[in-house]
Formats: structure tokens, C-alpha cells, sequence
């Protein structure tokens, strides 16, 4: 199977962050995070999902209406311009409107970069409170709280790494130990003339140029509305480029899946004990999740009410493939139904093994279900083409030719377009990524060369996280000369012969020196453990 190049994540970066002294990574449509257990992976997971959750989740909103009168232009749904960026605004419109049309479907407008740069750095920076918050709840603690032992403040950010993009942003959030409230400051990198891409007359921007022209002459026309309009046409044309993936949906599927899945039912009994037809009950507090764990648990009781039926469609019709029943079938070698209650609409999830016609609850299934079943919902019912989806542990109850598995599944995900980031200490999975970035490099016209899944090495990036006394340190690593990935397992392997060995050579030294055994078989077993190969 072929690899294609996908478009370059931003380069993330965090700084005595958690435990954490000190990360650089570029997210690639496969990320892989490696490392002892408290080493940071899940810290750094995490923050990525924020960065996601604030940039992603209505940071730019989708497709306007269509243009049908003044009526429908509400600048209030589109958050107001500011006075101050109705000048820069109208230069720009000037520029668009200047321009010569030579009759082509697409072309690129040259506009004033700096007044481009001033609009989306004042949009950035009002959204600091927005980020802010997304943060201290995904992971549910005060910002402070995540500021490294020893350390006084802590620093994370991102900057754009596709040099397609029309802006390259750099964005910089500082902790302090002292205050709840981020530090933010947004930089962008422009040339003296940014070149817009336009489709002709017909396209949005000008359009809504020529309408904020037009009611610069007309009071009666609503200028506002307009302005809004334009600089809202024109945040999304250079600000989603720079954000890259980051402004796509991310899913986080945190570990111990299985004891979640199984706790479902206590928790949809739960909800349904609380709701209003339960009668009055004694006021009980409210147990605190974090926002991974609340929004995972969200998505697993009420996706209807979190996406929209297009985005249900798209996620399901999209792709070519119907991965939640590939992996259905490949895998857990049955089916993963939901059914509603019928008078609160709560899920239950079942399994229905092939073959069979009655369907198991997932506590009287295998752990491997368990923790897969999610998957199974999520593909169903979120995961679209440019989303990422987060997954922790992958190899949690499952047999290692299971682990190899779910990889080329995961793999063949990339492929078709969904982004995956995955924290793992499995030595079989990233031997199987291993074998994936190597068949990459077996030459198109090899008869075997689409045999199976194959990422190229610009599309998996593996992160090591070492421990040290001030944090850990995170770097890149790559598949070395005997086509692993260095990462400490083939040691620990390597230690547990040493230990056998020696432990052997004890068990024969104590038999030779007890006289009640016979000397001559363990003289043969001594010599034959002493002797190299």
C-alpha cells in the first residue's frame, strides 16, 4: 500500500512542563511517545488534545451562510471586528477590489501583510481566557499545579511548520507559579506583500470586499456586519494554514479503557438514578473528572448531542473504507452494538461474538473487547479524515499478535487521512511501526510493494522520554541499522538472559558443592555453561 505525503503538523514544544524539562517534537500524521512510566508522555498527550480543543473545537467557525441579503449577516454569531481594525480592513478590501481580474478560476492577490498580521494577532489574543481555561480543564488541576517541581514557571507553545502556509505563527504560553492566568503571546512571520489565493469574482472575500466598499458610501447598508464578515472570510484563509491539524477535532482515548467500559453501566445507572424522574434525593458532591476522561465519557453516552448529523456523515461517509467494521472483523472477530434505553436514550454496549445471535455485555467479554470497543464507537461515530485521534496504551489487554494487529489497522487509518498519536512501552508495536517505515522503502514496481500498509519515514515520528534529575528529556528517534527503534527494550531483554545465566551458573555451583549430589552430571552442566559458544 502506498504512502502519500500529508500536510506537516506544527512543531510543538514544552518547557518544565509537568515532568517534563524540555520537549520539541513535530506532530506527524503518526506520533508515537516512548518512555518509563511518570516520564511525561501522557502530559504531553494531553496538551496537544487541549491545543486541539481550544483551536479546533468553534475557534474558527465553519462556513458562512450564503450571501443572501443584509438580513442574514449577524456580526454578533461571528464575534464583532473592533473599531481599531476597520482601517486595515478597508486597505485590504481596497487591495482585493484593485486587483485585476485576468479571467483565471484561481489567483493570488497581493494585500498588506502588516495590517493582515495586526487583524489576526488582536483575534489571537482575545481568545487568551478561551485557551486558558481549555487547559486548567483538560487536565484538572490550576494552571499552577503544572509548573515542574523546582521550577517557577512552566512554557509550551507551538509554531507553524508548513512553509506553504501564507503565515508561519508562533505561539508561546508561560505559567506562573503565582496566578491562574496564562501568559500569551502570539508572533507572526509574513513577507511585505501576503498573497491571498481567490477563485475569480466569485470568491467569498471579494465579494464581502465589495459590499464593505459599497457601505462606506451607504449608511443604510450595515458596515458592521460587513467588517465582521470580511475579517471572518479572511481569519480562516490565513489562520487555519498556520494552525495546520490544530484546528481539526482530536479524540482522546485515555488508558484503562476496559475497567471505563465496564464502570459504564454503573455510571449510565447513575445518571439515570439523578435525573428529575428519580424524585428528590439527598444532595451528594459531585466527584471531579478531568476533561479528558469528562469529554471520553461524554462521547461514549451522548455523541448525538456533540456532533452534528454532516459531521456524523462525514465521519462515517467520507473514507472509502468502514473501519469500525474492519476492525470488527479483523480483530475482535465480532460486533460492538449500541443499544438506547428506550425512556432515557442512555447507550449500552454490547458484543456480539460472529456466529452467535445473542449479544454479550462487554463485562462478560474478553478485556481485548473492552478496550476496543471505543475504538469501534469512535470510528462510527467521530473520526473523519484530518482528525486526530489520541490513543493511550494500544497494547492494554492484548495478545502480542493482537498489538501487531491493531498497528497495521492504526497504520491503514493514517493512511486514509485520520491523524493518530499514540503512547505506548510495547516492544511489539514499535517493532510492527519498524517493519511499516521500512516497507516504505521497497521500490513501486516491486510486485509485493502495495502488499501491505507502509508509512514513509516523513509521515511516523517516534519520541523517546528519558527520565533525568531535572525531568525528562525528550528526542526524536529513528530506526536504526537493525531496523528497530532504540529505545531501551532490547536492554531489558538482554538483562533478563544475563539474570538467567547467572542464576543458572549459581543453581550448578550448588549443586557441585553439595556432597549428597553426584558430581559428574553437574560437573558437564557447569562446563557447559562456563564454555562460549
Amino acid at each position: 500500500m502506498a504512502h502519500q505525503r500529508e500536510s506537516l503538523g506544527p512543531t510543538i514544544h514544552a518547557r518544565n512542563f509537568g515532568p517534563i524539562d524540555s520537549a520539541t517534537i513535530d506532530l506527524r500524521p503518526l506520533t508515537v511517545f516512548i518512555g518509563p512510566s511518570n516520564a511525561g508522555k501522557s502530559y504531553l498527550a494531553v496538551l496537544i488534545y487541549a491545543l486541539h480543543r481550544h483551536f479546533g473545537n468553534g475557534f474558527l467557525p465553519g462556513r458562512l451562510a450564503p450571501l443572501i441579503g443584509a438580513s442574514s449577516l449577524d456580526a454578533s454569531s461571528l464575534g464583532e471586528a473592533p473599531e481599531g481594525a476597520f482601517p486595515a480592513l478597508r486597505e485590504i478590501a481596497a487591495a482585493v477590489l484593485a486587483a485585476e481580474d485576468d479571467g483565471t478560476q484561481s489567483r493570488k492577490v497581493p494585500v498588506p501583510a502588516p495590517h493582515l498580521s495586526d487583524i489576526v494577532c488582536d483575534f489571537l489574543d482575545s481568545q487568551r481566557s478561551r485557551e486558558s481555561r481549555e487547559l486548567v480543564r483538560c487536565f484538572g488541576v490550576a494552571a499552577p499545579a503544572l509548573i515542574r517541581r523546582g521550577s517557577k514557571s512552566a512554557h509550551f507553545g507551538f509554531s507553524t511548520s508548513d512553509p506553504r502556509a501564507p503565515l508561519q505563527l508562533e505561539h508561546r504560553v508561560s505559567i506562573g507559579s503565582r496566578s491562574s492566568k496564562l501568559d500569551v503571546d502570539t508572533s507572526l512571520t509574513a513577507p511585505d506583500a501576503l498573497h491571498l489565493e481567490l477563485q475569480g469574482r466569485r470568491d467569498p472575500i471579494t465579494r464581502v470586499a465589495e459590499l464593505l466598499h459599497y457601505a462606506e458610501a451607504d449608511e443604510d447598508l450595515p458596515t458592521r456586519s460587513f467588517a465582521a464578515r470580511f475579517r471572518h472570510l479572511l481569519l480562516r484563509r490565513v489562520v487555519r494554514p498556520a494552525l495546520g491539524p490544530l484546528n481539526d477535532p482530536a479524540y482522546y482515548l485515555p488508558a484503562s479503557r476496559t475497567g471505563i467500559m465496564h464502570a459504564h453501566s454503573v455510571v449510565v445507572s447513575a445518571l439515570i438514578g439523578s435525573a428529575p424522574m428519580a424524585g428528590l434525593r439527598e444532595s451528594t458532591p459531585t466527584p471531579a473528572f478531568s476533561g479528558v476522561l469528562a469529554d471520553f465519557l461524554e462521547q461514549l453516552l451522548q455523541p448525538e448531542a456533540l456532533h452534528s448529523e454532516e459531521a456524523r456523515h462525514r465521519a462515517r461517509g467520507s473514507g472509502k473504507r468502514d473501519f469500525a467494521r474492519e476492525l470488527e472483523t479483523r480483530i475482535l472477530g465480532g460486533s460492538i452494538d449500541v443499544e438506547r434505553a428506550e425512556l432515557t436514550g442512555y447507550p449500552s454496549f454490547t458484543y456480539r461474538p460472529r456466529g452467535t445471535r445473542s449479544p454479550l455485555p462487554l463485562t462478560a467479554s474478553s478485556s481485548m473487547v473492552s478496550e476496543l470497543a471505543p475504538v469501534v464507537h469512535y470510528l462510527r461515530q467521530f473520526a473523519a479524515p484530518g482528525d486526530m485521534l489520541i490513543v493511550e496504551e494500544p497494547e492494554s489487554h492484548l495478545h502480542p499478535a493482537m498489538q501487531v494487529a491493531f498497528v497495521r489497522f492504526l497504520s491503514e487509518l493514517v493512511v486514509d487521512g485520520v491523524r493518530v498519536l499514540l503512547t505506548t512501552h510495547s516492544e511489539w508495536v514499535l517493532e510492527e511501526l519498524a517493519n511499516i517505515v521500512e516497507r516504505s522503502k521497497v521500490p513501486a514496481q516491486h510486485p509485493e510493494a502495495s502488499d501491505r500498509v507502509a508509512l514513509g519515514e516523513d509521515q511516523v515520528g517516534a519520541w523517546l522520554f528519558e527520565p533525568g534529575p531535572d525531568g525528562s528529556a525528550v528526542k526524536r528517534i529513528d530506526v536504526n541499522e537493525s531496523g528497530l527503534y532504540p529505545c531501551g527494550f532490547r536492554e531489558v531483554g538482554k538483562q533478563l538472559e544475563e539474570d538467567w545465566e547467572a542464576t543458572s551458573l549459581r543453581i550448578a555451583e550448588a549443586r557441585l558443592a553439595d556432597p549428597k549430589t553426584s558430581e559428574e552430571p553437574w560437573d558437564e552442566a557447569r562446563r557447559a555453561l562456563l564454555t562460549p559458544d
